[in-house]
């Protein structure tokens, strides 16, 4: 019977340990998502706040990447930061909730990206004889 025990115990352990790697992995992560938020908005959200972590815990168990965080951030702050009447929704409630994978792949223009036109200023130092 002790055996049994034993195993058991080692197993309760192993599994205290991985849901503490998850929880590790997954705080690292909300901190970096919500620093790079903050970087790109001048805010000062908090990864602590209950809401904020239950959006970006539930964006990861869907599969999304630290990388698609930074890519909505991106997206969003090139269209919303100098419009005032929507940079107000450059928060976690907004760029992480249900519309989020909307948001990733939205297509749309990159900021200082040249659309069509002339391109004749990328050839203006060759054509000088």
């Amino acid at each position: 019977m002790r055996a049994v025990e034993s195993q058991n115990d080692r197993s309760n352990n192993n599994s205290a340990i991985n849901n503490s790697f998850k929880s590790n992995s997954q705080n690292k992560s909300l901190i970096e998502v919500i620093n790079y938020l903050n970087k790109a908005t001048a805010a000062h959200y908090k990864p602590t706040t209950k809401k904020t972590k239950t959006l970006i815990h539930a964006r990861l168990l869907e599969g999304f990447t630290i990388a698609d965080f930074k890519k909505v951030i991106d997206k969003k702050t090139g269209q919303w930061l100098d419009d005032p009447k929507m940079n107000k929704y450059l928060r976690p409630e907004t760029l992480f909730g249900p519309k989020f994978e909307g948001y990733l792949n939205e297509k749309g223009r990159i900021k200082n990206e040249k659309v069509g036109g002339d391109h004749t200023d990328d050839y203006a130092g060759f054509l000088d004889f």
